[in-house]
């Protein structure tokens, strides 16, 4: 039948070929302009929207982009971004931004959508008041969530980097943030039905949210950490015949933390799964480097469908209808929830004034909080307030586009004002490009080296481990020499040099120079070796 065209199977395949096509382009276009990929994404999903409904198809599409659809991709997809940002989070890093960090990510959270939820009632989200104080507050805990991809996108693009540790506590913030924004979602949700079904909300349903919050976050990390130590150990004790299957390995890390997570007395499935990757990228394990492009790869691949299918399921009608409100919000969010959880979350902290604005500021929202958007639609026709906007739609309508409306704007009016912020306030800092490398190395072997210490018949052609990275200092000790004349320790090996953006192939007769990045190969034996032998004599960079 021709209605039946637009949802036919070929469709579908062709727009996703093109979707994935743009996710490519974009990244150059989101990095020349400034702006974070995930809105060309919402853009085209609107995009989309707006074509199926000139077409008369909307209804169709909309059929098989339910609420319970759109929810299950959604949580699919934000665990697996999770996940892969928690793997390229670097472990020694979040040590030192870890109690400011934590602090930000949780009484920040909260902080931040108490107060944009007291705002949403004192103008009701456009609705008379009444009691509608629950989903208030929800609005509240859905926004309140920053986006790790949209900050970084933008601190990346510019080419500049910020001083001391001020990427490190943004990119942890970002990272960790969204199990707090989920817990209080569903805490409120659950409010929300309460309330709706003539139940009374005491006092004991709010205060049984800190025990309910720690117990969820603790055995979420306690389980997320259970997984990925066991799926490291599975990589390193057992030799596949197909090196891909080391990857299906390593998916089972993204599914088993979250829902073993959620299966386990309801913790959070998404702290668990973001802690399971940055416990599994702070390991050593066969196959790491390559893994790592592979959870790289599906991060991007997860953010094209996310993004994709929360701006097609916005109502543009709705957010041009009511587009002051939506304003009001983001200004209550940007310039007042969020600067004030930010200053109170920081007040003790070692970070000087200047630094804590700018942090007030990188509050970047993304796909996290439309995501969780998705969760008051599932209670449409059973738990929404009536009377909605013009009689058409429910209050749980409303949410979802406010939500993305205030997603459209932080990243549009906070995209481009992110860099020159940081200009202003003297904590930006050049950023040290480094090329591509034109070869890649990858641990084949296992990495137990006290039982190859303990094998009198280990063989002499172990594979090396791998590379390190060191960086000659301006007054190391094998600066002007030539590579011949260093005196590695055996099976030690510098494979490539890094000079002022140029990658060298080593000789014999090559003469290392202050600030040249050496790529160094060893093997599981040799390479304690290497470490002391170029901590003595040069910076260690890692």
């Amino acid at each position: 039948m021709p209605e039946l065209d637009i949802i036919s199977l070929r469709l579908p395949l062709i727009v996703f070929g093109l979707l994935i096509i743009g996710c490519v382009v974009s990244s150059k276009i989101s990095s020349r302009f400034s702006m974070p990929g995930l809105l060309v994404f919402l853009l085209i999903g609107m995009g989309m929207h707006l074509l199926l409904a000139g077409t008369g198809n909307a209804d169709a599409a909309g059929a098989l982009l339910s609420p319970q659809v759109a929810n299950a991709i959604g949580t699919v997809a934000l665990g697996i971004i999770l996940f892969s940002g928690g793997m390229d989070s670097s472990f020694d890093d979040i040590k030192r931004v870890f109690r400011t960090g934590t602090i930000l990510s949780t009484a920040g959270v909260l902080l931040t959508a108490l107060l944009v939820g007291s705002f949403a009632y004192l103008i009701a989200l456009g609705y008379d008041r009444g009691d509608l104080w629950p989903q208030c507050f929800l609005f509240g805990s859905i926004i309140s969530s920053t986006d790790a991809s949209a900050v970084f996108s933008i601190l990346r693009s510019k080419r500049i980097s910020l001083k001391g540790n001020l990427k490190p506590l943004l990119e942890y913030e970002s990272g960790s943030n969204d199990p707090m924004a989920t817990f209080l979602t569903l805490f409120f949700l659950h409010i929300c039905l309460l309330h709706s079904n003539g139940k009374s909300v005491g006092a004991g349903n709010l205060l049984m949210m800190i025990p309910e919050f720690f117990y969820k976050m603790g055995l979420g990390v306690a389980i997320g950490v259970l997984v990925g130590i066991t799926v490291v150990w599975l990589f390193n004790h057992i030799r596949l015949d197909y090196d891909g299957l080391y990857y299906v390995l390593g998916l089972s890390a993204i599914a088993l933390s979250y829902s073993l997570a959620d299966l386990c007395w309801g913790s959070n499935g998404f702290m668990a799964t973001y802690t399971c990757g940055v416990c599994m990228g702070a390991r050593k394990f066969v196959f790491r480097n390559t893994f790592l492009r592979f959870a790289d790869a599906l991060g991007w691949l997860s953010q094209v469908v996310l993004f994709t299918m929360l701006g097609f399921m916005a109502t543009p009608a709705l957010i041009v209808r009511h587009w002051w409100l939506g304003l009001v919000m983001a200004i209550a969010l940007m310039l007042v929830a969020r600067p004030i959880a930010t200053f109170i979350c920081m007040f003790k902290s070692r970070f000087p004034f200047k630094a804590k604005v700018l942090v007030s500021w990188v509050g970047l929202r993304g796909g996290a909080p439309i995501m969780l958007a998705t969760f008051p639609l599932l209670l449409k026709g059973d738990a929404s307030p009536t009377g909605g906007v013009d009689g058409d739609w429910s209050i749980y309508d409303m949410i979802f586009n406010m939500v993305f409306y205030l997603v459209l704007l932080s990243v549009v009016l906070q995209s481009f004002t992110i860099m020159p912020l940081a200009k202003l306030l003297g904590l930006d800092a050049p950023l040290k490009m480094t090329p591509p490398a034109p070869i890649s190395f990858d641990q084949i072997t296992y990495l137990d080296n006290r039982k190859l210490q303990k094998s009198e018949n280990a063989p002499d052609d172990l594979a090396y481990n791998e590379p390190a990275t060191y960086v000659i200092a301006e007054d190391s000790d094998i600066k002007d020499i030539q590579i011949r004349d260093l005196k590695l320790p055996e099976g030690v090996f510098i494979v490539m040099i890094s000079r002022k953006g140029r990658w060298l192939v080593p000789r014999g007769g090559t003469i290392l120079k202050a600030d040249d990045s050496l790529t160094v190969l060893a093997t599981p034996l040799n390479h304690k070796a290497a470490a002391e032998f170029f901590a003595k004599k040069s910076h260690n960079n890692l």
